[in-house]
């Protein structure tokens, strides 16, 4: 009797087990729809709000969106752009804020296409580099907004000829990656 109940027992796992890995075939593919809302708001009201900081002749919000030029006359003694062969620091040019949304943490740092020439570093320390996330730093929104002044290096220590600097192969990205 003890045999048969092995022979039994052995041939239901078999059975159950055959019909796990081969699934039950009740359903291949769904879809289904579902609503989504949102706000798209200027980058001074977002979440991760961006504004102009100390230095903020440098930087402007414009159309909602955060803008940085560094050409033109700027300041009360004139002057209309960056010298050739030069390495330029300028500190607490913009701000980036955490606003309270009880989401919690995140890393923020920077990333830019052309990072020979373009550089982000916390406010006023250019050898502290905000660059790749290696260099991150803590953002928290859970117990209140938290906010970095940032500043930016250009590097035209290679550049010999005047002319515009910082176009359309300058992008950079900033990124706020959940912790």
């Amino acid at each position: 009797m003890v045999k048969r109940r092995k022979v039994l027992l052995g041939m239901g796992s078999l059975a159950a087990g055959s019909a796990a890995a081969m699934g039950t075939g009740a359903m291949d593919a769904m879809e289904m729809d579902r609503n989504a809302t949102g706000e798209i708001v200027g980058d001074g009201s977002a979440y991760i709000a961006l504004g102009t900081g100390y230095n903020d002749e440098f930087a402007s919000i414009d159309g909602g969106q955060l803008e940085l030029d560094f050409g033109g006359e700027v300041g009360p003694y004139g002057g209309e752009g960056l010298n050739q062969d030069s390495v330029n620091h300028f500190h607490q040019v913009f701000s980036v804020t955490a606003q309270e949304n009880g989401k919690g943490g995140f890393d923020l740092y920077f990333t830019a296409k052309n990072s020979d020439v373009l550089q982000f570093y916390w406010g006023s320390d250019p050898s502290d580099s905000a660059m790749g996330a290696q260099n991150s730093k803590p953002l928290n929104s859970g117990s209140g907004p938290s906010e970095y002044t940032i500043g930016v290096t250009i590097d035209l220590e290679n550049v010999e000829s005047t002319g515009t600097i910082l176009g359309a192969n300058d992008d950079f990205t900033i990124h706020v990656d959940d912790q």
